[in-house]
């Protein structure tokens, strides 16, 4: 019995303890943690501190930005505004682009605001008559007349002597040419059909144009393929500038019935 009841009071000393140094353990563990809660509080204050003193630097930074660009912008608007009041005073149009873009001011000297004054075209040629030569006008009202009456470049002497007569379109020199004359002259273009080609007429008419020679018409007739760049026998306006005939330039070369 004495032995039991000794264990017993060991067992409940033995408990005590255990509770005491769990006690002390519980509150060992509430002193460090409250510790570190300190540190981090004590660490997130400082953190917020130097966000504080970063945001203050970049707003001053800022501010002094946006005085500068500022002070900028008004410069240049001065600046416009005295040279706008030049060109006011000068009673002068403004004939370059102004540019303010942000706190830029420029003047671009490569665009003009208006299209200046064009340059007036020049007056058309005018032909003088001549008594002996054709003029182009004469030249294309025969052509016109021709091709009106025989559009298929054919025609009978009969009736290309009746529109000779005609003093229209024809110079001086051919108002006394006889009827007769004009039929000597037109029947060397007679063919075996008794018709007349109109277009060698026509041809004739251009002299003192020179006569082509066969290597004249052989050298117009290449610089003109070679300019016809796609190879269907036409040219347009500016491509058939480009070329030379044959009565251009040197006319002293060797010509060939």
């Amino acid at each position: 019995g004495i032995n039991a009841e000794y264990g017993e009071i060991a067992r409940q000393k033995m408990l005590e303890k255990a509770a005491m140094e769990s006690v002390a353990a519980l509150l060992c563990e509430d002193k460090a943690f409250n510790l570190k809660l300190a540190t981090i509080k004590l660490r997130a204050i400082n953190v917020i501190k130097d966000l504080k003193e970063q945001a203050a630097a970049m707003y001053k930074l800022q501010q002094e930005w946006i005085g500068d660009r500022f002070k900028q912008e008004m410069e240049s608007i001065k600046i416009m505004c005295e040279m706008l009041r030049d060109v006011i005073e000068s009673e002068k149009p403004l004939i370059q682009q102004i540019q303010l873009v942000d706190e830029q001011f420029s003047v671009n000297m490569g665009y003009k605001m208006f299209e200046p004054p064009a340059t007036p075209l020049p007056d058309p040629p005018i032909e003088m008559p001549s008594p002996t030569i054709f003029s182009i006008a004469q030249i294309q009202e025969l052509h016109r007349n021709l091709n009106s009456v025989a559009p298929s470049g054919f025609i009978s002497l009969e009736v290309l002597v009746e529109m000779f007569e005609a003093p229209a379109f024809i110079p001086e020199i051919w108002f006394n040419v006889t009827t007769q004359q004009l039929e000597e002259v037109f029947s060397q273009h007679l063919s075996e059909t008794k018709f007349i080609n109109w277009n060698s007429v026509l041809l004739s008419c251009l002299l003192p144009m020179p006569l082509p020679s066969q290597k004249q018409l052989i050298a117009t007739m290449a610089q003109y393929q070679q300019l016809d760049k796609e190879g269907n026998g036409r040219l347009d306006l500016s491509s058939y500038a480009q070329g030379d005939l044959w009565f251009i330039g040197d006319q002293s070369q060797e010509t060939f019935d």
